[in-house]
């Protein structure tokens, strides 16, 4: 059933993968965005169109933060932005211009199609991501106003800012902490609030700066919007364990975040396709069976380690990843495909749960060697002797 109204957020920023049915008169309405895409819709008569495909195609990931602060601005939109879409209708008379009807701002990224039904008309913008009552970051660990991390599943949280809700975010550590801290807190987006965009706050370096400042190791921190508590930030400590991996996926709106496994990962190794072939050896009159160098196909197993039932569900999340790398093995994240035989999540959990995951690489490996860490990894160096003199070996 098609929805004659424009579905977009207080401040026009929309998940390009959730439906948006625009209202279309009949002949020629033309969608483009501010990044040079155009595309036409040919209308006999007016009606509805769902036009998420077309926004799907248009949307570019997120950047990264460049890590040379714990706050960035990764895209500002108030200046050259490329993820601005319009829509024209065709000209009413002769000689005229087209009329603009819709224009927005498309982040990639999807609301599952139960939190849609929940929110019965609204969106997740104005229920969480721009309330100031809200959670405000791009996460799918918690809708809720209290988050909690592990110390190393830190990842750079994003939020966004609209234009039409031009509050300050405020960050705060707890009691203790000296007053620049504790009392006025620091103001993310002081200079910024008129700024329209994508920013995010990387906890890691905020707790490098505090502890390299005032000598404390912070562990909670406190989210204001307006002045308002949004959310809550605890950092838990990680458990001791003999092996240690994470996985780095990007979640269902599109960016990083970090989910830890602890348990013990096999590599297993199979040989792709063991195709011979007979090759004629004319000095002996006989043919011989031959073959092609074999490509070897890498799958490494591992156990996520006990989970809680949130961090079950956002493995979850991390599953179903279109790109998902794992880290601590070898020396370069690895990208992989996760698979799991099946996932059962208890509602109502007693005790927390471990799966087996399987990690597939991406691609097939036809040379065997060991890594070579650096460049001058395989000079030649002394050794200590067990007999103790003043000259140094």
């Amino acid at each position: 059933m098609f929805k004659h109204n424009v579905t977009t957020t207080p401040g026009g920023i929309v998940f390009a993968s959730d439906p948006l049915f625009l209202s279309m008169s009949a002949g020629k309405n033309v969608l483009y965005s501010s990044g040079g895409e155009e595309f036409t819709f040919l209308m006999s008569s007016a009606g509805s169109v769902n036009v998420s495909d077309v926004l799907e195609a248009w949307a570019n990931p997120l950047p990264e933060p460049s890590g040379a602060s714990w706050l960035e601005c990764v895209e500002d939109w108030s200046e050259n932005c490329t993820r601005r879409v319009f829509m024209y209708l065709p000209r009413q008379l002769p000689g005229t211009q087209p009329r603009e009807r819709f224009s927005t701002y498309v982040i990639p990224g999807r609301t599952s199609s139960q939190n849609r039904e929940l929110l019965n008309g609204s969106n997740l913008f104005k229920a969480r991501l721009l309330n100031e009552l809200g959670n405000p970051f791009l996460s799918t660990r918690t809708h809720k106003g209290r988050i909690i991390l592990k110390e190393t599943e830190l990842a750079p949280l994003y939020f966004l800012q609209d234009n039409e809700i031009a509050e300050s975010i405020t960050l705060h550590s707890p009691t203790g902490i000296p007053p620049v801290w504790a009392e006025s807190g620091i103001e993310l987006l002081a200079g910024w609030t008129r700024h329209i965009g994508v920013y995010t706050i990387d906890l890691q370096k905020a707790r490098r700066e505090i502890f390299d400042r005032h000598g404390l190791l912070v562990s909670e921190f406190t989210i204001k919007k307006g002045g308002r508590v949004a959310a809550e930030i605890f950092i838990e400590a990680a458990d001791p364990v003999k092996s240690r991996h994470q996985l780095r996926f990007r979640n269902s709106f599109g960016v990083f975040e970090v989910i830890e496994l602890t348990g013990e990962l096999t590599d297993g190794v199979q040989f792709v396709d063991v195709n011979s072939f007979k090759k004629f050896r004319a000095e002996f009159d006989r043919f011989d069976d031959n073959r092609r160098r074999q490509e070897l196909e890498s799958a490494l197993t591992v156990s996520t380690g006990p989970k809680r039932r949130r961090e079950l569900l956002h493995l979850l999340d991390a599953l179903s990843s279109d790109e998902v790398w794992l880290l601590g093995y070898g020396l370069n994240p690895v990208r992989v495909i996760p698979e799991v035989k099946s996932v059962t999540v208890p509602e109502r959990q007693e005790e927390p749960q471990s799966m087996e995951l399987t990690l597939r690489r991406v691609y097939n490996e036809p040379a065997v060697m060991p890594e070579i860490s650096k460049s001058n990894a395989s000079y030649l160096r002394k050794i200590f002797t067990n007999v103790f003199n003043n000259q140094f070996s």
